[in-house]
């Protein structure tokens, strides 16, 4: 593979959607993320060379309790939405190989969660990193019959650094919340792929 990622994240993530909504505690199996780790109200992931800004100052920064230091989660306890960052390590370039892996991926996992997917759409995209973003999106049936968009943003934030931010919406537009969170991407330093 041209990447390294925790892609068992991206489908329970996926879980995690649709068994936490409306919920006012955290999702089980996360935990808060350290101190050290925030600026404020932003999550800085210096191993991905990015920060993050929480979408409204009562959303809480969570990790998975089992896998520390890649996977990430930016919850509102209000509503129980969310979306889930993992850090990953190109072992080559963005290309497009890396990025048939990264929806392939993306796609088995939601199947192994049990959804029928369809209408994939992969695109470039101006958010997180103008120049080096992608944005995948797919339709996922869960087995009663209810439909939701998977919305996966995928980066290279580094010489040999990826981010995935993934969502979800109705239409597989992004809400503007979640828009605004995608957005909120910063770059600790510039980087120039070399050639």
């Amino acid at each position: 593979m041209n990447w390294l990622i925790a892609a068992a994240f991206v489908s329970f993530s996926i879980l995690i959607c649709y068994s936490v909504a409306g919920a006012q505690a955290d999702p089980a199996g996360f935990t808060a993320v350290p101190a050290s780790m925030l600026d404020g109200s932003s999550l800085v992931l210096k191993n991905a060379n990015v920060s993050f800004v929480a979408p409204a100052p009562d959303w809480r920064w969570l990790e998975p309790i089992t896998n520390k230091g890649r996977n990430y989660m930016c919850f509102n306890p209000k509503t129980g939405g969310g979306a889930t960052i993992s850090v990953g390590e190109l072992v080559n370039d963005l290309d497009e190989l890396t990025r048939k892996e990264i929806t392939d991926a993306v796609r088995a996992g939601s199947m192994k969660a049990g959804n029928k997917v369809a209408n994939e759409k992969l695109e470039a995209a101006q958010i997180p990193v103008p120049g080096h973003s992608w944005r995948y999106t797919f339709e996922a049936t869960r087995g009663d019959g209810k439909k939701l968009y998977t919305i996966l943003y995928f980066a290279r934030t580094g010489e040999k650094s990826l981010i995935t931010i993934q969502g979800f919406s109705i239409d597989g537009n992004d809400t503007p919340t979640f828009n605004k969170f995608v957005s909120s991407v910063k770059l600790l330093q510039e980087f120039t792929p070399k050639k």
